[in-house]
């Protein structure tokens, strides 16, 4: 009875916590709009820093996998017995995975930064040639 009780009250106060916490995401969410509203590519931008900052992250990561596998190499090369050369070419053969998987993910996240780089230059020559009224003729 004891162990119902304390359940169903640990579950009423895990359903209250997220109910506030969806509230406040709410609110949250409808202040970023309005914010967003002031700035006519906001959005754009943001999605242009996002991308610029995980590719910046991708780049690290592709980096020191390219510096394991020639910690791996290396070791392969100076392996001098018939068990550590298989080892070390099993290592290599990881090493040359990640680095291509870590490659990938680089070529593809470049590819978003393009995507989003032209969707906010997009965005900003919409928003200048609808804000310059000088642009259109006046008779």
């Amino acid at each position: 009875m004891t162990n119902r009780l304390s359940r169903g009250l640990g579950i009423g106060a895990v359903t209250a916590l997220l109910t506030a916490g969806i509230a406040t995401g709410v609110a949250s969410v409808a202040t970023a709009d309005d914010a967003g509203s002031t700035a006519p590519c906001a959005t754009q931008q943001a999605q242009v820093d996002r991308a610029t900052a995980k590719l910046a992250d991708l780049q690290t990561v592709f980096n020191h996998e390219k510096r394991d596998l020639k910690k791996a190499q290396h070791a392969l090369a100076h392996a001098h017995t018939a068990k550590a050369k298989k080892h070390a070419k099993v290592v290599v053969a990881h090493e040359r995975a990640d680095v291509a998987t870590a490659a990938k993910a680089k070529k593809a996240q470049v590819q978003r930064l393009a995507h989003a780089q032209k969707r906010l230059d997009t965005c900003l020559a919409g928003s200048s040639a609808t804000a310059d009224p000088s642009a259109s003729p006046t008779a």
